[in-house]
């Protein structure tokens, strides 16, 4: 598997953090969301998939270990995408040897049920891979990507769910986009998707699993840091009075 291919995974998952949870704990108390477990958001719902057990079997270690163990974690992932690689078709616009012909690996590998979500959640880790990273005393060096081919992919599965959507809530007959492969990947710009089974929502701006995560890891930064001001405040009008 290709360094930067597992780093944009991760990334675009965790931000590069390995995450833990209590014991037992396997949805977010806050919102319910199912947990992804390590730096690689290797996940065991009936929602989002099993690549947690599946990983583990792959390199003869327990989910467990995937939890507790970076390392181990980033190799059960890594042996998870060379076996979706390696079972799914490539896509027509990129060459065997070329990194974006992980694209598919990668769309199975997120477990996002709806296609368009899935293929942009892909489409994101080729653009972080496309910008790299240089934050923090954390440094990933952009690899350069033509990403075009992927865009237009989103954005054909994104047009198809819309116009579903729209056409459901006008109560029209036939809405339904023509079903194609049963597989979640694509083989070209002109892959289609089955979107008949896609709940009916308003369409708005794309939101990745690990925005939502790296949001609410923000948030809890403002409040923290919010909390350090009025703690300040309060100890020097404390020491005026004296």
């Amino acid at each position: 598997v290709p360094p930067d291919v597992l780093a944009a995974v991760a990334f675009a998952e965790t931000r590069w953090e390995h995450l833990q949870w209590p014991e037992g704990e396997t949805v977010s108390p806050e919102n319910g969301r199912p947990r992804g477990y390590g730096i690689m958001f290797l996940q065991d719902n009936d929602h989002f998939g099993h690549s947690l057990t599946e990983a583990a079997q792959l390199i003869g270690k327990t989910p467990q270990d995937l939890k507790d163990d970076p390392e181990l974690n980033i190799q059960g992932a890594a042996a998870l995408l060379k076996k979706f690689y390696d079972e799914n078709p490539k896509p027509d616009f990129a060459k065997p040897d070329d990194i974006e012909s992980w694209y598919n690996a990668i769309i199975k590998y997120c477990g996002i049920p709806q296609p368009w979500l899935s293929h942009q959640h892909a489409l994101n880790c080729y653009l972080d891979m496309n910008k790299g990273y240089n934050q923090y005393g954390m440094f990933w060096k952009a690899h350069p990507v033509d990403v075009k081919a992927m865009q237009a992919d989103v954005a054909k599965l994104r047009a198809e769910y819309d116009a579903s959507i729209r056409a459901r809530q006008k109560g029209e007959p036939n809405a339904t986009p023509t079903p194609a492969a049963q597989s979640n990947t694509v083989t070209s710009v002109q892959a289609q998707t089955n979107v008949a089974n896609l709940p009916i929502t308003n369409a708005g701006p794309v939101t990745s699993k690990s925005d939502v995560t790296f949001m609410f890891r923000l948030d809890l930064v403002w409040v923290a840091a919010a909390l350090v001001i009025l703690v300040v405040i309060i100890w020097i009008a404390r020491r005026k009075r004296r």
